[in-house]
C-alpha cells in the first residue's frame, strides 16, 4: 500500500475521473459510506449515539454530507450538520450533496462565525457523543486561524466525546508530519483511498489517532503509480518468507559470518550472531579479536566462533588473511557491531571491500568506519544494507542530525540511489530506501525499543533473512518489520520501560508465525 501526499492523492483522483471515467459523485458516494461502515466498527451501540457532522465548503463537506445521509438511512436520528460557512459558497459536488440531503432529510445548518456557533449550540444543550470533522481533508497548506481554528481547539477540550476526522484531521496538511497550527484530534481517522504522509509520522500522527483507509473506487494500479512510499501489509510480507520444504538442511539458509567486537564491546557481537540464528539463518559464525575470543566461546551455544589476530584485544591488519576460509563459503557478511574504528578496522574494511562481492551488512562501528572514508562507499558491493541510526546518518552524508531527521525521506532515497544500496534509516517510523526509489515505511515497533543493543539485533536478524530470502529488498524490510512486531510483542508483555533487545529472542517466534510462516 502506498503513503501518499496530498498532491499525489489529488493526481489519483485526477487520474480515476479524468483517464478511467469514474465519476467524482460515486467516489464522494464511496467516501462518505466508507467512513459510515468504519463508524458501525469503532463506536459502540453506534446507532443510539448523537452526532454532530461538522462540513467544510469543499469536497471534504461534501463526504461529510454522505455520511450524515449515510447515518440517517441506517436508522440514526441524532443526527445534526453544521455547514461552517455559507450553503451560496459550496460548489460541485459538495453541492449537489448538500442539497438532496436538505431536500430528504433536514436542515443543513450555517454556522460562519463563532456568533452564529455560539447561538447555534445553545439551542442544542444535550450535546453530542461523536463528533465528525469533515472541513477541509486533504487541501490544506497552512495553519487554521479565526473561527475554524475556535472551532477545533474547542470540540478538543470536549469530554466524553468521540472524535473522527473524515480523510485527514483539519488543522494537518497531507504534505507534511509537521503539525501546521491549531488541529482537530482525532480518536479515529478514516481517509480515503491511501494513508497520507501526515497520517503515518510524527509529531503529525498523534493527532490522528487510529487510521483507517476507505477504498472509494480508484483502481489499486492508480494509487501505486501515484508515489514512492510503501505501506508493507503483512499478508504481502508472508509471501516472502516461504515455508521450509520437509528435506531442508542447515546449508539451505545461509551461511552468515559476524565481524565484530572490541574491548567493552563484545556483546554486540554476540547479539548480532544470535539473532541471526533465531530468525532462522543456518549457519553463524563469529569473529572476534582473539583476546576476546575465550569470553565468546564461554556465551554462545548453537554459534561457532573464531578468534582472529589482534591488536591489545582491537582489530588488526592482519586479521583478513584468518577470515578468508570463511568468506570462501559464507553467504551473508554483518560488518560492524562493536568493531571499533581502530586502524586495524578500517584496514580490515578496506580489505573486505576488495575481496567480498556478496551482501553485506553494515552496521555501527562499521557505518563509523565508512564515514571515515565517504569514497569507500562507491566500492559497497550492490544492494548491501545499511543500518544506520540518525547521528550515523549525518556522518554518512556530512548533514546535521536535525538535517537528517527534517529531510530523511529524500536523504534516505538519494542516498540508495547513489550507492546503489538499501538504506535502513532507524528511528520511530524506520525508513528503508532501494536503489529503485521506493522508501518503506516500517508499521512496527515501540518507544520501548530505545535501548542499547536493538540496532545489533536487528542487524541480526537482517543478516540472518539475506540467507534464506535470497531477494535482498525482501529480506531487508522483513527483517525490520518482524524486528518491530517481535518488540511490540515483548512489550505487550513486560511494558516498554523493562524492555531490553534480547527480550526480542522470546518473541520473534511468535511474530514469525502471526504471518503464516514458520508453523
Amino acid at each position: 500500500m502506498r503513503i501518499l501526499t496530498g498532491a499525489q492523492m489529488r493526481e489519483a483522483d485526477r487520474v480515476a475521473i479524468e483517464e478511467l471515467g469514474v465519476p467524482s459523485l460515486l467516489l464522494m458516494e464511496n467516501a462518505g459510506r466508507g467512513v459510515v461502515e468504519g463508524i458501525q466498527r469503532v463506536v459502540p451501540d453506534w446507532r443510539r449515539r448523537r452526532y454532530l457532522i461538522a462540513c467544510g465548503r469543499g469536497n471534504n463537506g461534501g463526504d461529510g454530507l454522505v455520511v450524515a445521509r449515510h447515518l440517517r438511512l441506517a436508522g440514526v436520528d441524532g443526527v445534526d450538520v453544521v455547514l461552517l460557512g455559507t450553503k451560496d459558497q459550496v460548489r460541485g459536488d459538495a453541492r449537489w450533496n448538500l442539497d438532496h440531503y436538505e431536500r430528504h432529510y433536514g436542515p443543513v445548518h450555517e454556522v460562519p462565525d463563532e456568533d452564529v456557533w455560539l447561538r447555534w449550540k445553545r439551542d442544542h444543550p444535550a450535546g453530542w457523543d461523536v463528533v465528525v470533522d469533515a472541513l477541509f481533508g486533504t487541501g490544506l497548506q497552512k495553519p487554521l486561524t479565526g473561527f475554524p481554528a475556535a472551532w477545533v481547539e474547542e470540540v478538543n477540550r470536549w469530554r466524553s466525546v468521540l472524535r473522527i476526522a473524515v480523510d485527514v484531521p483539519s488543522g494537518l496538511s497531507a504534505d507534511t508530519w509537521e503539525v501546521l497550527g491549531p488541529t482537530f484530534r482525532a480518536d479515529y481517522t478514516f481517509t480515503m483511498g491511501a494513508p497520507k504522509v501526515c497520517l503515518v509520522f510524527p509529531p503529525a500522527c498523534e493527532w490522528a489517532g487510529q487510521w483507517f483507509v476507505v477504498p472509494i473506487g480508484i483502481p489499486p494500479a492508480v494509487l501505486e503509480r501515484a508515489g514512492e512510499l510503501v505501506w508493507p501489509e503483512p499478508q504481502a510480507l508472508a509471501s516472502w518468507l516461504p515455508p521450509r520444504p520437509l528435506d531442508a538442511h542447515k546449508g539451505q539458509f545461509g551461511r552468515v559470518v559476524v565481524i565484530g567486537g572490541s574491548p567493552g564491546k563484545l556483546g554486540a557481537p554476540y547479539m548480532a550472531g544470535k539473532s541471526a540464528l533465531r530468525i532462522g539463518a543456518g549457519l553463524v559464525t563469529v569473529a572476534v579479536p582473539r583476546t576476546l575470543w575465550p569470553s565468546l566461546m564461554s556465551s554462545l551455544d548453537e554459534t561457532m566462533t573464531l578468534g582472529v589476530t589482534d591488536a591489545d584485544g582491537h582489530w588488526s591488519a592482519q586479521a583478513l588473511e584468518d577470515l578468508r576460509p570463511l568468506l570462501e563459503t559464507a553467504d551473508v557478511l554483518i560488518v560492524g557491531p562493536g568493531l571499533g574504528t581502530s586502524p586495524g578496522a578500517q584496514a580490515l574494511m578496506d580489505g573486505l571491500l576488495e575481496v567480498w562481492r556478496k551482501p553485506m551488512v553494515v552496521d555501527a562501528d562499521g557505518l563509523n568506519v565508512l564515514a571515515a572514508h565517504r569514497d569507500w562507499l562507491e566500492r559497497l558491493p550492490p544492494m548491501s544494507v545499511l543500518t544506520p541510526h540518525w547521528g550515523e546518518m549525518a556522518r554518512l552524508t556530512g548533514e546535521s542530525v536535525e538535517t537528517v531527521g527534517r529531510m530523511r525521506i529524500r536523504l534516505s532515497r538519494e542516498f540508495a540511489q547513489r550507492y546503489g544500496v538499501i538504506l535502513v534509516l532507524k528511528g520511530y517510523r524506520t525508513l528503508t530506501a532501494v536503489p529503485d526509489g521506493q522508501v518503506f515505511v516500517n508499521p512496527t515497533g515501540n518507544p520501548g525499543m530505545a535501548t542499547a543493543g536493538m540496532g545489533d539485533v536487528l542487524s541480526g536478524f537482517i543478516g540472518g533473512l539475506l540467507g534464506q530470502v535470497r531477494d535482498p529488498v525482501a529480506a531487508t524490510v522483513l527483517g525490520v518489520y518482524l524486528h518491530g512486531r517481535a518488540g511490540d510483542l515483548a512489550a505487550q508483555r513486560k511494558g516498554t520501560l523493562p524492555l531490553t533487545a534480547t527480550d526480542l529472542w522470546e518473541t520473534i517466534g511468535e511474530a514469525i508465525r502471526e504471518l503464516g510462516v514458520g508453523c
